[in-house]
């Protein structure tokens, strides 16, 4: 948890760690917390949640994921009211990240085995998340115009995560599919040199979430406003994942969030939209 010192009305951000379910640690987001806190005076809270992968972590698959995050919510509403305000919580995630606080905004049963509501979340910024998880994993004639050796990489993600590829289990999985009713305010992002696909399904699940009639807000990130240093930071941890290693503006955007860059537009985006709701 990061928060302004001497102030306890602040709204709340959980954030949620990206890394395709498989990777990702709320250590690497240090900077984020702090520019959100020190330039803008919120409090923020940073939350892990178990990861699927092979050996000993084989057997953690959906719906663990999106269980933890209900809890860190949970926690968060619990424990902090001393601290800032609790009636102002918003979710914030990205890539897998971005799936999941999706996930908790659009399906009231992860919540509701806490004894909460929809109602309680104060809004969700869904940056480069995947929201059609079925559409990721077609092939031929892939919604999104996704290259076969894109869609693989991704469906052994999802499989490994989600237990199937089976149209009907991604589809309760996947936040486009949940929009029947009122849903919290949503802010969807994507950026350029994004991973393939990743855009499409930002812009369908945008569409989609204004022909519910709820409210929803799109910000493109685009390269021009990214700073050499984020970009070249982006492009370094791109490199390390190597199957992601030719969109380095999925890391760019996250990357844009910190101290030096502070004003970036996304950042004064997603002030914007907390400050509205």
């Amino acid at each position: 948890m990061y928060r302004p010192e001497g102030k306890t009305d602040s709204s709340i951000v959980l954030y949620v760690p990206g890394g395709a379910w498989h990777f990702g640690d709320k250590d690497t987001y240090d900077e984020l917390a702090h520019t959100l806190v020190s330039r803008y005076g919120l409090t923020v809270v940073i939350a892990n949640y178990r990861l699927s992968g092979l050996g000993s972590f084989d057997s953690i698959k959906h719906p663990m994921h999106v269980q933890d995050i209900a809890a860190a919510f949970d926690w968060v509403k619990e424990h902090l009211g001393a601290y800032a305000n609790t009636q102002r919580v918003f979710l914030f995630g990205q890539s897998a990240g971005g799936h999941l606080v999706a996930l908790l905004g659009t399906n009231e049963q992860y919540l509701a085995a806490h004894g909460r509501s929809l109602g309680e979340i104060r809004g969700v910024i869904a940056m480069s998340g995947t929201y059609n998880l079925y559409d990721m994993t077609v092939y031929p004639n892939n919604p999104y115009g996704m290259p076969k050796e894109d869609i693989d990489t991704l469906a052994d993600f999802i499989e490994d995560a989600f237990g199937s590829t089976n149209k009907a289990a991604l589809d309760a999985a996947s936040p486009a599919m949940l929009l029947e009713g009122t849903k919290p305010p949503f802010m969807v992002l994507y950026a350029q040199d994004d991973i393939s696909g990743f855009a499409g399904d930002a812009m369908a699940f945008a569409k989609a979430i204004e022909e519910s009639n709820n409210s929803v807000e799109l910000h493109f990130v685009s390269k021009a406003d990214i700073s050499t240093d984020a970009w070249d930071s982006a492009q370094d941890m791109a490199t390390k994942q190597v199957v992601f290693a030719d969109f380095p503006g999925h890391y760019a955007e996250v990357f844009t969030i910190n101290t030096s860059d502070y004003d970036h537009p996304t950042t004064r985006a997603l002030i914007n939209f907390i400050q509205k709701h």
